[in-house]
């Protein structure tokens, strides 16, 4: 019996180390942690525990171990992985690689994924990076254009790539899906070798993809301009499709809501929809249950206490009417939209412990809000970057042990929330 407890002990310690981390986009959890923070703080803000310098973007970090990473980049000429200390924002180590360029909204995109022994990352002009944590060398970078043959001005916009990698079971996959050679596709995590190519999805796409369980099914989700798939991760097979949902740029993730239920959003006059999934024998069926006019531009909503909390900012409407916090039910009504809460522009959202951390866009201004189906509450709020004319705060947040990790175009900050 005694060892039947420090096993089930050592279980949940295990399980909470991991879940304390956020190793990369959206962390473990789409976008929540579970980590009690403080509901409060003082006059000026909360602590800031360190700040950093950085070229201008819109790449987040991710955090592992203690240690924070992001793909950086620098006077348009080089991409630039950089590892700080978690505790104290010292630089422990960088690497640079050449990536001379421009783009339209020049700067980083994507957030990076870190195992144990690596970390990876995708640069916006096509470049695969994996670098080892141990001696910071590089073990194997590839260029997707060169890869399979296209050209950056292919993309659409002039945007580059702005999705950031999925690191699962020895592989890191992602959705490069402008060329008749390659759609989804997954690369050993250790050599960089082509493991699948599915060149079902073509069309524009910045939606990072995503593992999902649906129907009892683990899952990667990728989402392109006319289509949503789920597709097997071992060998890339797709496992269903579903074109009900179309939206011309899509960005946001989807978000799950529980006994196989989804929220899919997006700006564009995209709108969202609530979708449901059933499984028989390999066959999957997809149902919609709801359809909404508004939607999600860039940042996908959260699921806090059986409610979805989300910024329907369409991008069309974002100087007309205020996009504000909104509460959608899981079956698709929405329930209020909050004309006096913060005001979120393109800025983020994450769940801390049932509340929600929200950087509004353009005033650079951070509330912790405590949210609920009849209304909203703001417990605090903070000025955590100056407002500037183009101040372009889009890059999602990352959260561990307390502490918020956050940045607007130039300035990396960490803040202690206990």
């Amino acid at each position: 019996m005694l060892n039947k407890k420090l096993a089930i002990a050592l279980l949940c310690f295990v399980t909470c180390a991991v879940y304390a981390d956020w190793p990369r986009y959206l962390g473990n959890d789409y976008g929540q942690a579970q980590t009690k923070i403080a509901r409060q703080w003082p006059s000026d803000g909360p602590k800031v525990l360190w700040q950093k310098k950085l070229g201008v973007g819109y790449g987040g970090a991710c955090i592992h171990n203690g240690e924070v990473f992001l793909l950086d980049r620098v006077d348009n000429k080089e991409d630039v992985l950089r590892c700080y200390s978690l505790e104290n924002g010292k630089e422990l180590w960088s690497v640079s690689f050449a990536a001379k360029g421009r783009l339209s909204y020049d700067g980083s995109r994507s957030t990076p994924a870190v195992s144990d022994t690596h970390v990876y990352a995708f640069g916006p002009f096509g470049d695969v990076y994996c670098v080892d944590r141990k001696t910071h060398k590089v073990a194997w970078t590839k260029n997707l254009g060169k890869e399979y043959g296209f050209a950056m001005r292919s993309i659409p916009h002039r945007w580059g790539f702005a999705q950031s990698p999925l690191l699962h079971d020895g592989k890191i996959i992602l959705t490069p899906a402008i060329s008749r050679r390659v759609g989804l596709v997954a690369f050993d995590a250790k050599t960089g070798k082509e493991a699948w190519n599915n060149k079902e999805f073509r069309g524009q796409t910045y939606v990072s993809p995503m593992i999902y369980n649906i129907a009892g099914v683990e899952q990667v989700v990728v989402m392109v301009s006319r289509a949503i798939a789920g597709v097997d991760p071992t060998n890339g097979k797709t496992l269903w499709t579903y074109k009900g949902y179309k939206n011309p740029i899509p960005i946001p993730t989807m978000t799950p809501l529980g006994n196989d239920r989804f929220f899919i959003t997006g700006g564009y006059r995209s709108g969202s929809v609530v979708v449901d999934f059933t499984q028989k024998n390999g066959r999957f069926q997809v149902k919609e249950v709801a359809k909404l006019d508004k939607g999600a531009q860039i940042h996908p909503g959260v699921l806090v206490n059986r409610y979805i909390y989300v910024n329907l900012n369409e991008n069309a409407n974002l100087n007309s009417s205020p996009p504000n916090l909104a509460c959608v039910s899981t079956q698709g009504k929405i329930l209020w939209e909050s004309k006096k809460g913060p005001a979120i522009g393109r800025g983020g959202i994450i769940a801390i412990n049932g509340l929600l951390l929200i950087l509004a866009g353009q005033s650079g201004e951070l509330h912790l809000v405590e949210p609920s189906p009849t209304g909203v509450r703001t417990l605090a709020k903070a000025q955590v970057f100056q407002q500037s004319g183009g101040n372009y705060i889009w890059a999602p947040m990352a959260f561990s042990n307390g502490k918020l990790v956050i940045r607007d175009q130039t300035n990396l900050k960490c803040l202690d929330l206990r």
